[in-house]
This record gives C-alpha cells, sequence and structure tokens, in this order.
C-alpha cells in the first residue's frame, strides 16, 4: 500500500531523456515504484491524465532573498513547481548592512521590496546573521549570495570613485566574512548604483575572495545593448584575472534590432574561454521582456545625489532639463521610450501594463516629462517593462548548454495566500484583481455569496501629517498603535493622525502596507486585497476603501476647526472650501470640517490638489505646479475682465 499513487502522469525525468507515460507510488516522502500500470491500494490516488510530472523547478536568479523573512512559506514558487531557488542576484541582497551607511543600504533594499524592513535592521549587519535571523522552514531550498552593491555601500555608500587600498581590503573582508556566514557567492549588477562605480579591478580582488573559498559569481553585465559584447568581455577578463566560477546573469540581447543577434558572439566568446578550462555560465528568462526599475534610465552619476536631491532634480522644470540630453541623447521623447512599459506605479496603478508612449499620447504631454513626473510620484521605485529582445536570440541561449532558466523575479502570497484569505473569510471574493469581476462572482457562487457589484476596492490611509505632524512628547515603548494611544493618548498633537507605529503594516497578509518616507502608512494598491485587516488594526479608524482607479484622494481625516487643526499638523485639512469652490464637478465638499471626494462625481483633474493651501489632498501638487495653475486662472480672470469691459463699452448707452 502506498502512501500516495499517481496515475497516467506523462514524466518528464530531468535527465534530457524524452518523456514517457507511468504511473508513480510514493511512500515514506520518496518514490517507491513506477510503471506504466500500478494495480495496489493507496491512501490518496491522483489521476494525472493529460498532466506532466516533473522533478521540482530550480530558479537560477531570484530576489527572493528581500522578502523571504515575510513570506517564508514561498507559496507563488512551490505553485509553480519550484523547489530551488538561488538569491541575492545583480548585486542586490538582504545583507550586510553596515551601520555607518544604514541609509544607503536600505535604498538598495527598498529599490527591490520598498515598504519598512519587517524586522530591525540590525539582523542584517553580517551576512550570516541575517542568514542566522530566516533560519526557520521554508518553503523552497533556497541558496544566498551577498550583493556587491551591499558590501560596497557598506564600506563607501554611494561614492562614484575608485576605492581607496583601504577600503579594497574592507570590502574583502566583508566577502569572505560573507562565505563564512553562508554565502554561496558574488552577484554584481553593473547597470545598478553603486554597483556600476566598480571597475574590472575592483571584481577582480573581491572575486579572488570568492573563487579561494570554492564560490560563485554571478553578474548583471555593464551593457546588454550597444555595449553588449564589451560588458562580455570585461567580464570574461575578470574570470581570468581571479579563476572565479561565473554565471552571465539573464543573458540576452537587448535595445532593439539594432543589437539583436549579438548573442552569436557573445556565446562563442564564453565558448571559447570554458575550452581554456574556466566554467562560465548563462541563465535567462524564457520570453522577450526585461523587467527591471524605470530609474535606470537616470545617469548613474545622478545617484550620488541621495534619493531626496535626486526626486527634487526631477521635480524642477531647470532639473529636467539639464537631464533631458542625458536619458534621451540623439533620440526624440517617443524613440528613447518606444519599448517602455509601466510594470508597477505605487502612485499612479492606472498606468501598470501600458506602454509610456501610449500614455502620454492620451494624456497630451512629452513622453519625456511623463516620465519624470511618474518617477517623481513613485519617489524612484516605478517598474518598467522593455520589450526590447528577439526570439532569436532567446532560443540561441536557450538552447545553449551551460544555460540555466531563472525567473528574475520576487514571490508574495500569491495565488494561494489570497485563497487562504478568502476561505476564512479574511478576504472578500474581489481581493484577486486579475481574476476580474466575472471570475469574483463564480467564487461568490461557490461560496454561497451575493454576486459582488462596483468596481474594486483598495485601502487608503487618511492620513499625510507625518513628519509636518506636531509632537507632545516622544513616545519609548511597544512599537504598536494601539498602545501608544494608551499613554496620554498618544504622543501627536493631533488626536485623528496617524501614529507610524505600523500596527496595519503587521496586519497585512499581502505586504501591501508600508511605513512611507514621511512616517505615515501608505498603502500599495496593486498588492491591496481590501481584506480590512488593516482597517481593524487602527485604532483612530484612519484606513478606508477607495475605488482602485481614482487617482485623488484627501488625506487628513481631522474634524476640527481650521485654525485648531493648522496649529498640530502642517498638511492638515483646515476647511477651509477652496476646493470645493474650483471643483468642476461638484465632486468634493467640505463636511464637518474636513474635504470629502465623491468619487462618482471625480474625474481625477487634480484641480482640487492645486488649490489647496496645506497639502491635504493627494497627488501632492509641486510649488511649479502651483505657480503655473495660478498663473492659468489669473490669464483667464484678466481675459474675462477685458470681455466684460469691452462688452460695457459696446452696449448702447440708455
Amino acid at each position: 500500500m502506498y502512501d500516495l499513487l499517481i496515475k497516467n502522469a506523462y514524466v518528464l525525468d530531468g535527465t534530457g531523456a524524452e518523456g514517457f507515460h507511468s504511473d508513480i507510488g510514493i511512500s515514506g516522502g520518496k518514490i517507491a515504484a513506477m510503471a506504466q500500470a500500478i494495480n495496489a491500494q493507496a491512501e490518496s490516488v491522483i489521476d494525472a491524465s493529460g498532466l506532466t510530472l516533473a522533478p521540482g523547478f530550480i530558479d537560477a536568479h531570484s530576489h527572493q532573498d528581500v522578502i523571504v523573512e515575510e513570506y517564508p512559506e514561498c507559496i507563488c514558487a512551490v505553485e509553480q513547481g519550484i523547489t530551488t531557488q538561488i538569491t541575492g542576484m545583480c548585486g542586490d541582497s538582504a545583507a550586510p548592512v553596515s551601520p555607518r551607511h544604514i541609509d544607503d543600504a536600505l535604498r538598495i533594499i527598498s529599490s527591490l521590496k520598498g515598504g519598512a524592513l519587517p524586522s530591525p535592521v540590525e539582523n542584517r549587519f553580517t551576512f550570516g546573521g541575517y542568514l542566522d535571523h530566516i533560519d526557520k522552514p521554508l518553503g523552497t531550498n533556497m541558496t544566498f549570495l551577498v550583493g556587491h552593491g551591499m558590501i560596497r555601500a557598506a564600506v563607501m555608500g554611494f561614492e562614484n570613485r575608485k576605492p581607496t587600498a583601504y577600503e579594497t581590503e574592507q570590502m574583502k573582508a566583508l566577502v569572505q566574512q560573507a562565505m563564512d556566514g553562508g554565502a554561496f557567492g558574488i552577484s554584481f549588477g553593473l547597470i545598478y548604483p553603486p554597483g556600476s562605480y566598480c571597475d574590472a579591478e575592483e571584481m577582480s580582488e573581491l572575486c579572488k575572495v570568492v573563487a579561494q573559498n570554492g564560490g560563485v559569481m554571478t553578474v548583471h553585465v555593464r551593457s546588454e545593448s550597444s555595449g553588449h559584447i564589451e560588458a562580455v568581455e570585461e567580464m570574461l577578463g575578470v574570470v581570468r584575472a581571479s579563476g572565479v566560477r561565473c554565471v552571465i546573469s539573464h543573458h540576452k540581447a537587448t535595445g532593439g534590432s539594432a543589437n539583436w543577434g549579438k548573442t552569436a558572439k557573445t556565446l562563442e566568446l564564453i565558448q571559447k574561454i570554458n575550452a581554456e578550462g574556466y566554467d562560465v555560465f548563462t541563465d535567462q528568462y524564457p520570453y522577450t521582456a526585461s523587467a527591471t526599475g524605470l530609474s535606470t534610465n537616470i545617469p548613474d552619476d545622478m545617484f550620488t545625489l541621495g534619493t531626496d536631491k535626486l526626486i527634487a532634480t526631477l521635480s524642477s522644470a531647470q532639473g529636467r532639463n539639464e537631464l533631458r540630453p542625458l536619458i534621451l541623447g540623439a533620440l526624440t521623447s517617443k524613440e528613447r521610450f518606444k519599448y517602455t512599459m509601466i510594470g508597477s506605479s505605487p502612485a499612479h496603478p492606472e498606468y501598470n501594463g501600458r506602454m509610456l508612449n501610449d500614455i502620454a499620447d492620451e494624456l497630451n504631454i512629452d513622453p519625456y516629462e511623463l516620465q519624470c513626473d511618474i518617477l517623481r510620484d513613485d519617489k524612484l521605485l516605478t517598474g518598467g517593462i522593455y520589450h526590447t529582445m528577439s526570439e532569436d536570440d532567446l532560443k540561441r541561449v536557450m538552447q545553449y548548454r551551460r544555460t540555466m532558466v531563472g525567473t528574475d523575479g520576487m514571490w508574495y502570497p500569491g495565488c494561494g495566500g489570497c485563497a487562504a484569505a478568502i476561505l476564512a473569510g479574511n478576504a472578500p471574493v474581489t481581493a484577486c484583481a486579475p481574476a476580474g469581476p466575472d471570475n469574483a462572482a463564480a467564487i461568490a457562487e461557490i461560496m454561497g455569496m451575493a454576486a459582488p457589484t462596483g468596481e474594486r476596492q483598495v485601502a487608503f490611509v487618511r492620513c499625510n501629517g507625518g513628519e509636518a505632524a506636531k509632537k507632545r512628547f516622544e513616545y519609548v515603548g511597544v512599537q504598536d498603535c494601539l498602545s501608544a494611544t494608551k499613554v496620554a493618548a498618544g504622543p501627536l498633537e493631533c488626536r485623528f493622525g496617524c501614529l507610524g507605529f505600523g500596527s496595519c503594516v503587521n496586519a497585512c497578509q499581502f505586504g501591501a502596507m508600508s511605513i512611507g518616507p514621511n512616517g505615515t502608512a501608505v498603502v500599495d494598491p496593486e498588492k491591496c486585497t481590501n481584506c480590512g485587516a488593516c482597517m481593524k488594526a487602527c485604532p483612530r479608524g484612519l484606513i478606508t476603501s477607495v475605488p482602485a482607479s481614482k487617482k485623488v484622494h484627501v488625506a487628513c481625516a481631522n474634524l476640527d476647526k481650521g485654525k485648531a487643526a493648522m496649529s498640530v499638523c502642517g498638511n492638515s485639512c483646515i476647511g477651509c472650501g477652496l476646493c470645493e469652490k474650483e471643483c468642476k464637478k461638484d465632486a468634493i465638499h467640505v463636511v464637518n470640517g474636513v474635504a470629502v471626494i465623491d468619487y462618482d462625481k471625480c474625474v481625477g483633474c487634480k484641480l482640487c490638489t492645486k488649490v489647496c493651501p496645506r497639502d491635504a489632498i493627494l497627488p501632492k501638487a509641486t510649488a511649479e505646479e502651483k505657480e503655473k495653475y495660478k498663473a492659468i486662472k489669473k490669464a483667464q480672470a484678466e481675459k474675462a475682465a477685458a470681455a466684460k469691459k469691452a462688452a460695457e463699452e459696446a452696449a448702447p448707452q440708455a
């Protein structure tokens, strides 16, 4: 008798042999028998007719290490048959973090993960310390690489220069410490600052340490487009200088037809160095679109300014004019962004999955200006998708015998987590946005519920106070919002404001909540299922549901009168009514001292954001946008006055 009997499966055994049909008997977690017809009893039987059975897949290129602390089950990977993941790629890893350069390290982690860390940063001060911290049963096997970007940031921050001899020794010591702590090797991301600031000599010195420990080096090369061949040659030089085993990450030729076909030359170079006795491999994802941050369009040197100054540059007309030739080169905006799709925009989810040029045409705006707007609004965390590869290159690399398959992905709770939440009653039947209304109705029918109606809803935090909110005292105690309110009603002068201790973040099972840069909770609408857990966790009732497609929201719940509200927070709504007067659709009104939006009427014109004197309505209008709008209003008033005067002068005298 078997524990499990799988019948009529088409088996691919992982050896490269042809597939075959077979029954499989499993006992004690191991395959006990394989034959075309097994006639035996089993506790469970699965009819696999029409299905394929294979060993667990190995994801040769994953970024799971940055979120495995939060989602150790790796449900999305397991659901896709992945049982082993190689993580810490492209120079970015979850550790190590230097106490001297914490902000720089968090810039790197947030560029992948976004949001606040789930545990104190001290857990990441060493690579081995982080692995010890997450030492628990995981949903998949995992192998961790240490990111060169994290190593360099720990020693040099985001300085764009050659390291001193002492700094090189510091980086080598950190690599050795990581290898001793459990790292399988090192990864480089040569298009992402600060990793892009290094040269071949720096890489070779660090790779010598890895090679001495029997480790592996993976690398996102410096160019995958016009300089692709030269970039691969650079890395093969590092291999020859250090003797390290190497994997060229997501090997491809991008940038359009001018670069297609270059993989024939790069694979020839890889084959040649392997014939010399070195070990060089590639990994690849099996599709012709690449995905990375939209911020990669910004010149590397600009990242030395820091996030705040870079965002300020993108927000000013002068800064944009200075950046324009550096980003566009000799191309027009249309040409430069021909292949660019918005993959994930926290501030503009309505853009996700759309080509940048198409959005620009719809808004009647220069694509370059639109890119700057989106990057500014998203705080540089916009994800981009680039359709710049050819099927011929894809097939060529995939057929190379030293190519491994990788997802280049991160895994969140996904389908399994969402389904579990729906079944438990912790999420609505509409929780899965990609499923659409028809599937939501089908789920409702299965569960004996009324079919859902209306647009998908997401959570929204009605507060943008944060650093602008005045404090009565510094709270020292359990880092929990409810606990904080028990101490003299909380540390804020505003009795309505977000306390920022993250009770909602801890309650969210989908990674949709985080503490934003100004200290208040924010929602990622792409991940939000509107399950209501955050709403229940907020002791001040600040979190409400809003239509997912709407762009404009009042980020204040202060019901005090104008002067009182003004005295406790720099971003508070004071009920002045300017937004109400300006709205052409009668979509916003002051109710009980605070502005309220009627989403059935709101068209997202953002006029209310431009007249709000307190920046209480999001998205916050820039000073430049407000001044521009004032000038338009002034011109309109002058034109109307002139027309009135002309009409009066032309009228016959009584």
